[in-house]
């Protein structure tokens, strides 16, 4: 068993605290925490027989994979900081709590105290004393499709979301809530009530939506605190562009001690620049988290290359070749998800075409151009800017958002045999909307699928090649024979003397 040490980083005062002593040991090194973090699906050889159709459900595998970096390392070291140093002012054992949290219960009105009970009137010593604010307030930023979102849900998934105390606390601790809003203040306390709704069964939108915009902000306060929410973690923060959201978690964070972490893109940093608010983007880049750039191609993209490219269903499988990964590279100017979206859909793109199922099904730098060239086409002038290292030109993109990869799959192969992963080709199983979003090749064995015209002496007329050859195990002699009595194909040695 890997050793662990408890509660590291916290003051030593604040270790007896119940909110804290209920959380998870922290991690004692890196390597224990890359095997925690890291999730590889599973990779079974014996697909590459399979039918096409059924490959095409192992496509999405590398969606779910996960892969530990150094910066993930560093970003769990600050988010256990962040949530555990929110609970050093808010100890049940302190008299002072609770004469705070009848007064926020009071706030929140009657007829919330059936959803949250009041505590008895039992308090244990006087708790820690109170301590001058430590550093409450993180801020990720990263471009579009680096993994920052993921990053920080991966990371939050090792703490218990709710934990209810016991010992005539009679508390539900909330560790972390993780919302996204794309509006001003009254959306974010309508989105800020419905998460906690969602976690803990509660009706706070019910009750609180009647009323005014600065009432909602004042009950999302109460309810930080009288929750015991650790951390609040704030997707899409460069949308509060122009609002006052960002002064708020401030205040929040003062009064009810919740710790605030904002999740956004380089616009974040416009925003405060031309807000001349410096002096508050240096209060949320008070946390040590490292901005979520693209993979470092020498020490990061090779990590997760390699790991990355495990996860084939190509006929015969094309070994990780230098020349592959600084294509892909080149693609994706090391982006994780423009990476995976490009080898999911090459690979697709190979499947799809090979009807015979015996093709070896290659993966090529110049396959990987064509099919970035055809998928990438919304994020092409962002790539541009990060080869050309225009960080000015970078921090005007917000996130951008791709066709989900499920859709493109789906426009390729039926939803019905998807489900029941049906091996019998169908009769046109590209539709005219996939055909034409895919790239061009020079060498393509197979035309799209579909009836093809064929060219006999007389006119043009439908016709099936497997018709003419009949069973596919037919023997390859006999094929030929058939194909070249049809008049589709001839002896070489017949063209010999003609001009």
């Amino acid at each position: 068993m890997p050793k662990r040490i408890i509660n590291t980083g916290i003051l030593p005062a604040s270790l007896d605290n119940p909110f804290i002593r209920k959380l998870p040991d922290e991690i004692e090194d890196e390597e224990t925490f890359a095997d925690r973090f890291r999730f590889r699906p599973e990779i079974n050889e014996a697909r590459r027989a399979a039918p096409n159709r059924q490959r095409a459900l192992c496509l999405i595998d590398p969606l779910h994979l996960r892969v530990s970096l150094p910066r993930h390392w560093d970003l769990d070291c600050e988010l256990s900081k962040l949530i555990r140093w929110s609970y050093t002012n808010r100890d049940p054992r302190d008299p002072r709590y609770w004469i705070e949290f009848k007064a926020r219960m009071n706030s929140l009105g009657n007829d919330t105290k059936g959803i949250v009970t009041l505590p008895v009137e039992k308090h244990v010593g006087w708790g820690a004393p109170a301590v001058s604010a430590a550093v409450q307030t993180g801020l990720v930023i990263g471009g579009t499709g680096n993994g920052k979102s993921i990053s920080v849900d991966r990371d939050l998934q090792q703490y218990p979301q709710v934990i209810n105390h016991g010992d005539g606390l009679n508390i539900r601790q909330v560790t972390y809530l993780k919302i996204e809003v794309t509006k001003g203040p009254k959306d974010f306390s309508i989105t800020f009530f419905q998460a906690l709704d969602q976690i803990l069964g509660t009706s706070y939108y019910i009750r609180f939506r009647r009323l005014t915009e600065y009432e909602m902000l004042m009950q999302v306060v109460n309810l930080a605190f009288v929750h015991a929410i650790g951390l609040i973690a704030v997707e899409e923060f460069q949308n509060f562009d122009g609002c006052s959201i960002p002064k708020f978690l401030l205040r929040l964070n003062n009064v009810s001690k919740s710790s605030v972490l904002g999740i956004g893109t380089y616009k974040v940093e416009k925003f405060f620049d031309e807000a001349h608010e410096l002096k508050l983007y240096r209060r949320y880049r008070q946390a040590r988290i490292p901005d979520w750039t693209p993979l470092d191609q020498e020490k990061e993209w090779p990590i997760y290359f390699d790991e990355l490219w495990n996860y084939q269903v190509t006929r015969k499988p094309t070994p990780p070749l230098k020349e592959l990964s600084d294509r892909l590279f080149y693609e994706c100017q090391g982006i994780p998800d423009f990476a995976t979206r490009i080898y999911i859909m090459t690979q697709d793109w190979l499947i799809a075409r090979n009807h015979s199922r015996r093709e070896a099904e290659l993966i090529t730098p110049g396959l990987i151009s064509q099919i970035a060239e055809a998928h990438l086409k919304p994020v092409r002038e962002l790539l541009n800017a990060y080869r050309r290292r225009d960080w000015n030109l970078i921090q005007e993109f917000d996130d951008i958002r791709l066709p989900l990869v499920e859709e493109l799959l789906a426009k390729t192969y039926s939803p019905v045999e998807l489900e029941t992963g049906a091996s019998q080709p169908l009769s046109c199983a590209i539709d005219s909307d996939a055909e034409s979003a895919l790239p061009p090749l020079a060498a393509t064995p197979v035309k799209a699928r579909g009836t093809p015209k064929c060219k006999h002496d007389g006119p043009r007329v439908p016709c099936k090649l497997v018709d003419i050859v009949g069973d596919e195990n037919r023997n390859p002699e006999a094929a030929y024979q058939a194909l070249k009595m049809a008049g589709f194909i001839k002896n070489p040695i017949e063209f010999w003397g003609t001009s």
